[in-house]
């Protein structure tokens, strides 16, 4: 093996290390933020818990408390072509067969995140009455 070969291992290994510690890192962070929200009993303190749009799991590893139009990253007054266009683009990101060969954490996460944009996109889809 050449000091090429070598050199370029590192290198790749060390990027492979910056990218899973950021993802750790942002997990960490959701988590806290998560625990800042929730008053214990699944529901959070402002008033979006008692929205309609709402999700009302909120485990680390189910779907968390959000409004629709937050997890598509959409506005609110988005048409119907807008709503799936998001959809399709988020649900591709996070599909897990996509991390399938990753972590069970990672992989756990991307279902997680798959089921919040399904449950976003299915409540959409109703209010929009297609």
């Amino acid at each position: 093996m050449k000091f090429n070969d070598i050199a370029i291992i590192c290198i790749f290994a060390f990027i492979g290390y910056l990218v899973v510690a950021s993802i750790i890192n942002t997990l960490q962070e959701r988590k806290s933020s998560r625990a800042e929200n929730n008053n214990g009993d699944g529901t959070r303190h402002d008033s979006a818990a008692s929205n309609s749009d709402t999700n009302l799991s909120a485990s680390p590893l189910k779907p968390r408390i959000l409004i629709w139009h937050e997890v598509l990253n959409i506005s609110e007054s988005a048409t119907l072509d807008q709503i799936k266009s998001a959809y399709k683009r988020l649900i591709t990101q996070y599909h897990p067969d996509k991390v399938a060969d990753m972590a069970k954490e990672i992989r756990d996460l991307a279902e997680v995140r798959s089921k919040e944009i399904n449950a976003a996109y299915e409540h959409a889809i109703k209010l929009r009455g297609a």
